[in-house]
């Protein structure tokens, strides 16, 4: 009987020494006192370590492709990011579906996997940074790029193509000659990743293609739709340099990047949208004039010359930034500088190389931030203009000014040759 009751007595004092730390109370003011060795004071106990969070609660997160989603706190732990709004993982290699986030999935038929999602419009913008390519009845997203330059997919042996349709892609660089074509017209170059067309004997304006065989160096082979065997051997040509077909030909790009001379049918009327595929072109003595820059369809406008006078009131004869002349009504088109009035809070009112304002996208560097000046883009926010101050290595986006509109702070310093200028402090 004895022995039973020291046996309690043992059991009741393991018990108390081996009790929760959560039964010690502490104070915030003097914690090291207060809780045993290893352990922190939080909210009045003491602890092995400060939670995370308090359960129930709820923040925003950056999701791991990209957006932002939610995470909860259960167990005084947090969730992973849920809800995610993007989803970036577009061309990434992979090796699972969970590599390549939600709603995306891992082809593996690709050298060393990559992360697509189903979709069905054929050039249209899927995922973040992806454009829809269908071939038959089946469409996946792939990583949009510039063309010719394969860095621009960040992933070795992937090269740039482009595309039916006008857009690039990311894709696997050939690796034997059998990646480019089955028949022996087409060789891979094994240094630069891209198939290439082995020259044949077809001349010029002769049919080429299938069993017929490769057009001679300098023209290219074009099908008359992608189910074609034959197609017909066309002159290559350098777009936007001069005159380098003979009438009635003209220099057309095709959507796989080459430019050849060909004659197209002109069907728009005056006043109609012209400039794309769908659209077609104007009919003789029309220019197609681009009016808004955030689009690629153009209006057929009447040519001109400036010592004649063709132009019915309210236009005149303005020339074309792309080289002609054409009857545009000047107040139709013209903006601001420094207000921007005329184009939207997004936008940034400049002179044209043929002297028009026009309204551009502008960029994303706030005024004050440091920039990199570009000839053929702008790179500051509205109001603002990227320039370098003497004595700096690097440009700022300063405020723009003029005789009329006054810097908010500093001098305004006009541009040599302009009536516009930049705050400078």
């Amino acid at each position: 009987m004895k022995k039973l009751f020291l046996f309690a007595i043992f059991l009741f004092l393991f018990s108390c020494s081996s009790s929760s730390n959560k039964d010690y109370t502490c104070s915030l003011e003097k914690p090291d006192g207060t809780c045993p060795e290893n352990q922190v004071c939080y909210e009045g106990s003491c602890r092995d370590s400060i939670p995370e969070c308090s359960n129930g609660a709820q923040e925003s997160c950056a999701c791991p492709f990209g957006g932002e989603g939610t995470k909860t706190c259960s167990n005084e732990s947090w969730s992973e990011c849920q809800g995610c709004s993007g989803n970036d993982s577009v061309g990434m290699p992979c090796s699972t579906n969970s590599d390549c986030g939600e709603g995306a999935v891992c082809d593996l038929t690709l050298d060393g996997g990559y992360c697509t999602m189903e979709c069905s419009e054929h050039g249209t913008e899927c995922m973040d940074g992806g454009v829809c390519v269908v071939s038959g009845s089946i469409g996946g997203c792939v990583k949009e790029c510039e063309f010719a330059d394969s860095a621009s997919c960040g992933r070795e042996n992937y090269i740039c193509l482009h595309l039916t349709g006008g857009f690039n892609g990311c894709f696997p660089a050939c690796t034997s000659d059998l990646d480019c074509s089955t028949d022996g017209t087409k060789t891979c170059n094994k240094s630069t990743g891209y198939c290439e067309l082995i020259a044949g004997e077809r001349n010029i304006g002769e049919s080429c293609g299938g069993t017929v065989g490769n057009c001679i160096n300098g023209a290219t082979c074009v099908f008359g739709s992608s189910n074609s065997i034959e197609g017909v051997c066309f002159e290559n040509c350098e777009s936007g340099v001069g005159l380098q077909c003979e009438a009635p030909l003209e220099c057309i790009d095709l959507s796989t990047g080459v430019s050849v001379c060909m004659e197209v049918e002109k069907t728009q009327q005056l006043g109609e949208a012209c400039g794309t595929t769908e659209t077609g072109r104007c009919i003789s003595g029309l220019a197609c004039v681009n009016l808004d820059s955030n689009s690629e369809t153009g209006i057929c406008k009447k040519e001109c010359w400036p010592d004649e006078v063709d132009c019915d009131s309210p236009e005149s004869c303005m020339p074309l930034e792309d080289g002609g002349y054409a009857c545009l009504d000047q107040s139709s088109l013209d903006c601001t500088l420094v207000t921007n009035q005329g184009c939207s809070s997004s936008e940034i009112c400049w002179t044209t190389t043929t002297g028009l304002n026009r309204c551009y996208p502008e960029g994303d560097i706030e005024g004050g931030a440091e920039c990199t000046p570009s000839s053929n883009s702008f790179v500051c926010k509205s109001g603002y203009f990227c320039t370098i101050i003497p004595g700096d290595a690097n440009g700022t986006c300063l405020e723009m000014c003029d005789d009329s509109n006054a810097c908010s702070s500093g001098n305004c310093n006009i541009f040599s040759g302009k009536t516009f200028g930049v705050c400078v402090p």
